[in-house]
Parts: C-alpha cells; sequence; structure tokens
C-alpha cells in the first residue's frame, strides 16, 4: 500500500515537474510591454521565485501567460511603447547634457583633471591588490574562508598590509570626491554617472577604431 502511494507521489511530481516546462511564465514588465497589461491590478494570482538577477533582492513574481492572456489590451502596448521610446528619449537628452557639463569642466580645470586621474589610480591599485589577497589566500590549503568573513581574520601579515593599504586609498578616494563635489557643485552620484558615460564613449570610440584597423588589414 505504502509503495503504491510512493509511486503515485512519484508518478504527480514528475507530471507537475512537465506541465511547469510547458506553461509559460512571465514578469508583470513582461505584461505590461506585450499585453498592455498589469497583472497585478488585475488581480490575477502569480507565483513567486528566486530573483536570478540579484541574490538579496526580493522574490520575483510572475504570472502565467494563459492567465493573463484574456486580458491582452492592444491599445496599452502602443501606449507602453510611446512612454518607453519617449522615456528613451528623455534620457538621452540627460545623458547628453550631463557628458558636455562634465567634459566641459575637465577640460577648463586642470585640477579637476588631477583628481579624475588620481582616482583611475587609486580604483586600479585597490583592485590590484583585491587580486593579490586573492591569490595568496586561494595559494594556501590551510585557509579557512570562514574565518575572515565571519570573524575579520586576515589571512596573513602581508594580506593585512594589502588590507591596510586599500583602507588607506578608500580614505583618499572619499577626501578627492569631496573636493570634486566642492568644484564641480554636483553630488557625488552626478559625477560617477557622467564619468561613467564618458568613459563608456571612449571605450566604444577604442572598439570602433581597433575594429576599422583590422578591417585595414
Amino acid at each position: 500500500m505504502n509503495e503504491t502511494l510512493k509511486n503515485d507521489d512519484s508518478i504527480k511530481q514528475r507530471l507537475e515537474a512537465e506541465k511547469d516546462k510547458t506553461e509559460k511564465w512571465h514578469t508583470r514588465r513582461w505584461y505590461k510591454e506585450n499585453y498592455g497589461v498589469d497583472p497585478l491590478k488585475l488581480g490575477i494570482p502569480f507565483r513567486e521565485v528566486r530573483n536570478p538577477y540579484y541574490r538579496k533582492a526580493p522574490p520575483m513574481k510572475l504570472w502565467k501567460e494563459e492567465d493573463v492572456a484574456p486580458f491582452k489590451n492592444t491599445e496599452g502596448v502602443e501606449k507602453f511603447r510611446k512612454r518607453q521610446q519617449a522615456g528613451q528619449k528623455a534620457f538621452e537628452t540627460r545623458k547628453k547634457r550631463l557628458k558636455e557639463w562634465f567634459s566641459e569642466i575637465k577640460n577648463s580645470n586642470p585640477r579637476v583633471r588631477e583628481i579624475l586621474h588620481r582616482l583611475w589610480q587609486i580604483g586600479e591599485r585597490i583592485k590590484e591588490l583585491h587580486r593579490l589577497k586573492e591569490n595568496c589566500r586561494m595559494s594556501d590549503p590551510d585557509y579557512n574562508e570562514e574565518d575572515f568573513w565571519d570573524y575579520g581574520i586576515e589571512h596573513c601579515p602581508q594580506c593585512a598590509k594589502w588590507s591596510e593599504e586599500q583602507w588607506q586609498l578608500r580614505e583618499e578616494r572619499y577626501e578627492l570626491f569631496n573636493e570634486l563635489e566642492e568644484i564641480c557643485q554636483k553630488d557625488k552620484r552626478t559625477i560617477q554617472l557622467a564619468r561613467r558615460y564618458l568613459r563608456e564613449d571612449k571605450t566604444k570610440t577604442e572598439k570602433e577604431e581597433k575594429d576599422e584597423s583590422n578591417y585595414l588589414l
């Protein structure tokens, strides 16, 4: 009798697993974009799954496509598309103005250029120190990772020196950003965004030049 129940449960689990494979589940945004409706506002039942992009983020809500399909709204899809296009256009305009503003400050103020160069050096050195510590720990077969994460115990005296240097560099970076905020009259987040946009342009230009060079060869 018990064996029969176990077999029935096993068959039921396999059938449910196969059903999950054939059913299509999507996010709230997906339905707004493709069906023109908000399943959450419609009160349609959903299931929650672990966020595949951010480990510490709240669970992700998913709705079954066949439950939402009857509510599909073509007009809502078009409205979403227009809002998306308008938002993208506004974003590109803000991005362009931010790059122009920061380029002007950088080109007209030598101190800003000095600070930016030093910030780049600090960032590269911090990454290098991180790699050195990681290599040092991984090369030791007796290293216990829990000691480091749970108690903050450094692996060895050399790792402790590297951590101290990282701390000092972060303190210097903090002071440099304070000075940069005073010069630019903008907050740190705005400055970081401007730096990122300019780096993206530089990377894109370098890639295009490299591709063109390879093509000519």
